[in-house]
């Protein structure tokens, strides 16, 4: 397996798979109404439109809550140039928690690895890649 950390336009990634961290921010009880039911707010901690919309059917179904290393993988995303999505959740926005989702989502592509001309997972597939996206950030000065 060859892991890649690229600084890009995430739709335009052509990968075997594509990670996305992604958390629930905390609720607050005074915005809400009593009658009304709770639906989990699930945000990716990425900017690109494309991703976003193809795994809109997830975040917004309430059936993904971005838990702590929860991972949903989402099969040809719409829009994407990545042949499969994966969503993994933070408990929290710490370095830790991102260290702990990354983890699981390098065991998650080990452990799923496709082979360049199969279409069937093997454990050990050479030439598989796993794309985390980066976003360099600004320094302030």
């Amino acid at each position: 397996m060859k892991t890649e950390l690229i600084s890009a336009e995430l739709s335009s990634i052509s990968t075997e798979l594509l990670v996305v961290l992604a958390w629930m921010p905390p609720r607050s009880k005074n915005h809400q109404a009593p009658n009304q039911e709770a639906k989990p707010e699930v945000r990716l901690l990425i900017t690109d439109t494309a991703v976003s919309s193809a795994a809109t059917a997830v975040t917004e179904s309430g059936e993904y809550a971005a838990a702590s290393a929860e991972t949903v993988l989402l099969h040809a995303p719409a829009g994407l140039e990545a042949k499969r999505l994966l969503l993994v959740g933070l408990s929290k926005l710490n370095p830790l928690e991102i260290r702990k989702a990354v983890g699981v989502a390098v065991r998650f592509a080990q452990n799923r690895a496709t082979c360049a001309n199969c279409p069937l997972p093997c454990p050990a597939a050479k030439g598989s890649t796993l794309s985390l996206p980066f976003a360099p950030r600004s320094r302030a000065r």
